[in-house]
Order: structure tokens, then C-alpha cells, then sequence
């Protein structure tokens, strides 16, 4: 398992997987020699005419593209315009220049500037590999990891494209004899992403050994992982002390994940002394970098008044930004903030919408909440079936409320059909997880 970090509280574990990594934009790569000229081209904008423009009306493939980078970044004056972005790139990727092709397949996985489309961005990735670019073979190999599922975009359908691991890691082995360092981060991720106990030996050294290499060619991404090695003794001896020093080196780089982690660490006595100030200013620097959890304990921090005056709205607006990432712990207190009337009338209704958001992205808590509110039946109407469903959920994740209400659902036949004996099952894991309740019932309170 790896280093626990507040973005995983209760039971969650950081576990970045491949496809989790930043595909970047290489629209700051300028493409060295000279591109043919097409004919004359319609413009979109209606901008006065400059020496790029004019020479990108006249076919230039090269102007064309940095015209399309000026209206994507929003730079050198221009008014960020993703759609116009998107036309000059798809012009120029039509006369076959690298990057243009490049920056389309990243429109289209986006959806900047074109409707989305998985299959057209891998389309155009595998265009732009064919023409030597690193980063597009790197992301077709991500691609190969998880397979793009069939789509319809428009009047136009496009196939699936099917799971190949084996066509991603020659890609990713590939790609690191030409030492890209991305490809060795993903390559390590890809020997450790799986139990410790069905880890090969040799593959954990090298997937260290790869991590290594990417952290110290400056991959934040890496040093977190290699970060999580030393904490777990994967790959090395358990060091928790060189575990702080990769967290610490990532996020003087501004990496968000890594100075969350480092906040945890600091907060329970992770590899260092517990220390709640700096705990609290790692928190804080992360959230303002858009990390997610880091968010809902800024949002804890306000709502409590611990280094900063009680703010509940300022709580309220770290929830929500929080909420917009999808967040199932900020959902969940956005629910209990309407439940309880904390910085809003009492809202009932809108605390159930909550908790049902949350429940829905996986929070033992929103789940067991929402079990009880379709239990009671006086905020929505009574369902037993859906109650037994949450219930069921967050008993599957060892929540021990809802292992015991399980239990009662399957003991008396609610939502259900009766079977004393799984009832009575549920019970004694509801127990044994610490349920005195459910404890007490077992003694012949049924």
C-alpha cells in the first residue's frame, strides 16, 4: 500500500495510475524547417491583418500553427479563443506539421475548441508518432493501457479501440532508450500498480531504479512515487527520512499532490515530528494550487477557526470548490453543512442531493446517509430496496453502521428477502469493526 495521504481519508490509498498522468501540451515546440504553402485559406476572425496572420491566410503551415498557439494561450495581445485555436491547428495539421497534429489530438481529448473525441485524439496521436514526436507515442501508450470505448460523435460513429498492455509497455520501453523520462515514470507505475504480495522482486527494483532516474531528471510525478518506495521499502530499505526529501523536492516545485501528502505527514507524525502549523501552511499552499482534499481540511480549517478567525462562508466556498472536482468528502459536508443549517437555512432536501453525490463517487459516509434517509422515509419517499443498495455499499467498504444496518435489513427481511442466518453474519463483522451496537444485539437483543 502506499503512503496514506489526506486526499485518500478514511480508507482510500493514493495510487496513481498511468492514465493518470498530465498529457502536455507541446504547442511551445517550434518545429525546425520550413513547411510548404498551401492556398489561400479563409480566416475566421476578423482581426486586422498582421505579417502571421497574413502568412497563415497564404497556406503557411508553420504560421498557421503558431497563430493557432497565440489564440490558445491568449498571448502576444490576441483574445484566448479556443475554437479559432483549433481551426489554424487543424489547417496546418491537414499539411502534415508535427506539433499541429499533436496540439489537435490534444483538442480533441479535451474537447477544446472541437466537440470531444477519444478515438479522433488517438487518430491524430498516432499521425503525430508517425512523425517522430515523443510525447504522442507516450500518450498512445496510455491509451493502449485502458482502451477507448466505442463513440458516437455527431452523425459519426468510430470503433472502439481494444485494452493492448503488451503494445503500451513496447511503446513505453521504447520511449525510455530514448531516455524520455515520462515513459520511465509510467513504465514504474505500471510494475507497481498491483498487490505487494504479487509484485515480482526484480521488477520492484526496477521500477525504483526507473523512478530514480525520472526524480532526478526534475519528474514531480516520479518523485512522488519514488516517494511512496522509500515509505513502503519498495524497491529499497524503508526510509521514511528520503521519503520526506522526494515530497519536499516536488513540491518546492509547486506540485499540489506532494505538498497534500507532506501536510498529512506533518499532521500525524508521518516520517517527521507532528507539527499542526506547518501541517496547516502545506494544506493551505495546496489548495490554492487546486488540490482537491486540501480544499475540504481549508474549508475544516475555516469552519473551526484554527490558524485563521471562524469564516463560514469562505468554508462553504472551499467546499464548493472542492464539490466542483468532484470531491465525494466535500459533497458529503456540503450535505451535512444543509442538514444542519451551518452557514445556510436549513435544507433537508438539498442535504439528501448532497450526501447522494457523494454516495455516488464512493463515500462510505454519503452512502450509509442516504441508506437511512430512504430508510426513515420523511425527506424522500420510503424505498427499502435503495436503502438495502446504500447500505450495502458502504458495508462492502467495512463501514460498521452499515454492516449492522445490513445486517438488520437481511435479519427482518427489509428491502429484502429474510435470511436470519447472512443477517447474523453482517452483525458479527459490524462488531468485530467496532460496532457496540451491533455487539450488544448479538448478546440476544434481536
Amino acid at each position: 500500500m502506499r503512503l496514506k495521504s489526506p486526499r485518500s481519508k478514511p480508507s482510500l490509498i493514493i495510487n496513481k495510475t498511468a492514465m493518470g498522468f498530465c498529457r502536455t501540451i507541446f504547442a511551445f515546440l517550434l518545429l525546425a524547417g520550413a513547411f510548404s504553402l498551401g492556398a489561400q485559406v479563409k480566416d475566421p476572425d476578423g482581426s486586422p491583418v498582421d505579417e502571421l496572420r497574413r502568412k497563415a491566410r497564404e497556406g503557411d503551415a508553420n504560421a498557421q500553427w503558431r497563430l493557432g498557439n497565440e489564440y490558445f494561450y491568449g498571448d502576444t495581445g490576441r483574445v484566448r479563443n479556443f475554437t479559432i485555436a483549433a481551426y489554424w491547428y487543424r489547417l496546418a495539421a491537414a499539411q502534415g506539421h508535427p506539433q499541429a497534429v499533436f496540439n489537435m489530438a490534444i483538442c480533441y481529448e479535451r474537447g477544446v475548441g472541437v466537440r470531444q473525441s477519444l478515438y479522433q485524439a488517438f487518430m491524430y496521436y498516432k499521425q503525430a508518432a508517425d512523425k517522430g514526436l515523443a510525447g504522442a507515442r507516450f500518450n498512445m501508450a496510455l491509451t493502449y493501457l485502458t482502451g477507448i470505448p466505442a463513440e458516437t460523435c455527431g452523425d459519426e460513429k468510430f470503433p472502439a479501440v481494444m485494452p493492448d498492455r503488451a503494445r503500451a509497455e513496447a511503446l513505453l520501453e521504447e520511449l525510455i532508450r530514448q531516455n524520455y523520462v515520462p515513459a520511465k515514470r509510467a513504465r514504474a507505475d505500471m510494475l507497481l500498480n498491483k498487490p505487494v504480495a504479487e509484485r515480482d522482486p526484480k521488477e520492484t527494483a526496477r521500477a525504483f531504479d526507473l523512478l530514480n532516474e525520472a526524480a532526478e531528471a526534475g519528474d514531480c510525478d516520479a518523485m512522488r512515487l519514488l516517494a511512496d518506495c522509500w515509505f513502503g521499502g519498495w524497491g529499497c530499505e524503508k526510509d521514511e527520512a528520503k521519503m520526506l526529501f522526494w515530497l519536499e523536492k516536488a513540491a518546492a516545485r509547486d506540485d499540489r499532490e506532494a505538498m497534500a501528502k507532506l501536510a498529512h505527514c506533518y499532521e500525524v507524525g508521518v516520517g517527521a515530528v507532528p507539527d499542526a502549523q506547518k501541517a496547516f501552511e502545506y494544506f493551505r499552499r495546496a489548495a490554492r494550487l487546486g488540490d482537491s482534499m486540501s480544499e475540504v481540511k481549508m474549508a475544516d480549517y475555516c469552519a473551526s477557526g484554527m490558524y485563521m478567525p471562524v469564516d463560514i462562508p469562505q468554508s462553504l466556498e472551499w467546499l464548493r470548490r472542492s464539490a466542483s472536482k468532484g470531491n465525494s468528502f466535500a459533497f458529503f459536508k456540503l450535505g451535512v453543512y444543509a442538514a444542519e443549517g451551518i452557514g445556510m437555512d436549513k435544507n433537508p432536501k438539498g442535504a439528501f442531493d448532497m450526501f447522494l453525490e457523494s454516495a455516488k463517487r464512493g463515500n462510505t459516509h454519503g452512502q450509509y446517509n442516504v441508506g437511512l434517509y430512504y430508510l426513515k422515509g420523511d425527506v424522500m419517499p420510503k424505498d427499502e430496496s435503495a436503502a438495502f443498495f446504500w447500505f450495502k455499499q458502504a458495508a462492502a467498504a467495512k463501514d460498521n453502521r452499515a454492516q449492522l444496518q445490513l445486517g438488520l435489513c437481511h435479519y427482518y427481511g427489509v428491502g429484502t428477502a429474510k435470511d436470519e442466518k447472512t443477517g447474523l453474519e453482517w452483525l458479527h463483522q459490524a462488531a468485530e469493526n467496532g460496532s457496540r451496537e451491533a455487539a450488544e444485539l448479538l448478546k440476544g437483543n434481536l
